[in-house]
């Protein structure tokens, strides 16, 4: 419909006189019905007789106006909020509506359905585009290969075997075993206990016949297929029920990938949460890890680019994963596939597991070196332990650092010290790694104090470099006392700001009423006492003075001029009052609020600059 035809239509007169008596349920609205250039028109009123919306008609489309506002809402959603409105419709407009829709259905029941009915068919075709490039992507996918259910039972529910036992007091008992089907003779078992099947030798669960009834056991399964786009990479989740008689396994397939020049994902769900079950452009993330399907792989591969991406090295390693986002992943750069063939599974997993910007590995390397950011020796190195985050870690700062970590302490560094390797390295600088562990087990020291109590000893300008100083015999009272001289130390720093302020600073913000003063503290103890006698918390903002953030000012009456009365906080920068509290946080009184106001003229009047 064209709006701008459609605004064109002149309004017919409506006047809601002979019903007035219902003006005051302001939730009511009239419906005036007519019919212009074959279109329906519904011109809606509230209870004062004005013009809320129009809605225009036909029986392939409607479109309503709101004001100048054009809206694509449905009748029942115009007033989409509680308590819901109720419309009525004269007999005449009622007419109108059955006859220009062709039904015998009430006027606003005709409107709903009609209006419903086009919606359907609106959003079946805005998703037909987006159905028919699932069902075109899903088109090519196989059946399932047909040992496909054996290796689910061999491999996925590996775990899944019992042998049922009839109870007798005897040594020897009989039982049948879920995975053989054999009956067997079994030693003394005990219900819930693992043993061994004495026919197939496989790893069972001793389950008392008495005592065995409706268990399920679960697993996630993965199926790697050629693809026209690349390959998909199939997820299912599997079920098997055991009764006391038989077993039923089951399997549904959730996720679909293809991968190629594109990465596609596909669940099985319900369509946009009202239409049909059927594969959705969505996933599934909460999907655990399973076994993947190698007996087709090689042969899928063949041919794509995947062809010698590592994968099957990876599977080999027995590590778990997820197939699709090692594939996904691989397309990066051939980094999985260096990693893989290297044999360090470990960093494979957390690369295909997390965001590899948080791994410290490089999937755009043209090579292993480039790769893990290392020199061939620690290539090796790496090697030769299946290094994982932490270790590659450690072997890449102990280049940038140029600290060498012997090859036996690796492991138990990157273990014991994953959360402060630069730090550890750093200060293993000053002596060496053996030394500095060995003092750090011996004192039973956790590396954060003594990283704190290497810091502090710089502050204070000691020298590290001695023995006695850097590995103290007595750790704790040399922490303490190095803590408690750097307060001093920096007190002292602070204290001398702050006294420096007041003899620059003050005169200019000093201020004198008949009855009280505005003043600087002359030190960081004046601040400090302030808060202590005033109960507030003005104490904690001398850092926050010492670096210029903020101003404390200091209020007392004349008559006392040695006690604290109420705290000021200045901005220097906007030369604004910030805060006043007196005794334990309570607000100016009338009195201080007329000081502060000629206080206010005063401060405006400051020329030179206050910020520090």
């Amino acid at each position: 419909m064209d709006k701008k035809i459609l605004k064109g239509i002149p309004v017919s007169k409506f006047d809601i006189g002979g019903i007035a008596a219902l003006t005051n349920l302001k939730l009511t609205y009239f419906i005036n019905a007519y019919v212009r250039k074959k279109i329906l028109i519904l011109d809606i009123y509230d209870t004062s007789n004005e013009l809320e919306f129009r809605i225009f008609q036909t029986k392939k489309e409607f479109i309503t106006l709101e004001g100048n506002k054009w809206r694509q809402s449905m009748l029942i959603n115009l007033i989409n909020h509680y308590p819901y409105p109720t419309y009525l419709a004269s007999k005449d407009s009622e007419k109108v509506i059955q006859e220009y829709l062709g039904t015998e259905e009430g006027a606003l029941d005709a409107i709903k359905s009609t209006q419903e009915r086009i919606r359907k068919a609106q959003l079946d075709n805005k998703h037909k585009h987006e159905l028919d490039l699932i069902d075109a992507a899903m088109k090519p996918v196989r059946d399932v290969p047909k040992d496909f259910e054996k290796w689910l039972n061999d491999e996925v529910l590996l775990e899944s075997r019992y042998i049922i036992y009839e109870y007798k007091k005897k040594a020897i008992m009989p039982g049948r075993c879920t995975h053989c089907k054999s009956d067997v003779m079994v030693y003394k078992p005990k219900h819930n206990l693992p043993g061994i099947c004495p026919n197939c030798k496989s790893r069972v669960i001793f389950k008392s016949w008495g005592k065995f009834n409706n268990v399920q056991d679960h697993g996630i399964a993965q199926l790697v297929q050629k693809h026209p786009d690349g390959v998909i990479v199939r997820e299912f989740t599997v079920m098997k029920t055991y009764t006391r008689n038989h077993s039923v396994l089951s399997y549904t397939e959730r996720n679909r990938s293809v991968i190629g020049k594109e990465t596609n994902h596909y669940a099985w769900d319900v369509f946009k949460q009202t239409g049909p079950t059927r594969w959705c452009n969505s996933r599934y993330w909460n999907i655990d890890i399973g076994p993947i399907y190698t007996r087709n792989l090689k042969r899928e591969l063949k041919g794509t680019e995947f062809q010698y991406s590592g994968l099957m090295e990876m599977i080999k390693s027995g590590h778990q994963f997820r197939a699709m986002e090692y594939l996904e992943k691989y397309k990066n750069g051939p980094a999985l596939e260096y990693m893989s063939k290297l044999k360090l599974f470990n960093l494979v997993k957390v690369v295909v597991g997390t965001s590899y910007s948080k791994t410290g590995v490089n999937l755009n390397g043209n090579n292993p070196l480039d790769v893990l950011k290392i020199n061939k020796k620690n290539l090796n190195r790496a090697i030769s332990i299946d290094a994982n985050y932490s270790e590659l870690q450690l072997l890449q700062l102990s280049e940038s650092l140029g600290v060498h970590v012997p090859d036996d302490l690796i492991q138990e560094i990157a273990k014991d010290y994953a959360y402060h390797l630069e730090d550890f390295l750093e200060l293993s600088k000053l002596s060496t790694i053996h030394q500095l562990m060995k003092y750090l087990k011996k004192k039973n020291v956790r590396f954060s104090d003594y990283r704190d109590y290497i810091s502090m000893a710089k502050k204070l300008n000691w020298n590290i470099t001695d023995s006695f100083i850097l590995f103290p015999r007595h750790f704790k009272q040399a922490h303490d006392q190095a803590q408690s001289l750097v307060k001093v130390k920096e007190s002292y720093a602070e204290n001398l700001i702050i006294k420096k302020m007041y003899e620059d600073l003050n005169k200019q913000l000093s201020f004198s009423s008949e009855d009280y003063s505005i003043r600087l503290p002359m030190s960081a103890k004046e601040i400090i006492r302030e808060g202590h006698e005033l109960h507030h918390c003005v104490g904690n903002y001398i850092q926050s003075v010492a670096k210029g953030k903020t101003l404390i000012l200091l209020i007392r009456k004349k008559a006392n001029p040695f006690s604290p009365y109420y705290t000021l906080e200045l901005d220097p920068k906007e030369k604004s009052i910030k805060q006043v509290r007196g005794k334990s946080n309570c607000n100016p009184d009338e009195d201080i609020n007329k000081l502060l106001e000629n206080y206010k003229k005063n401060i405006d009047q400051i020329k030179v600059n206050i910020a520090c």
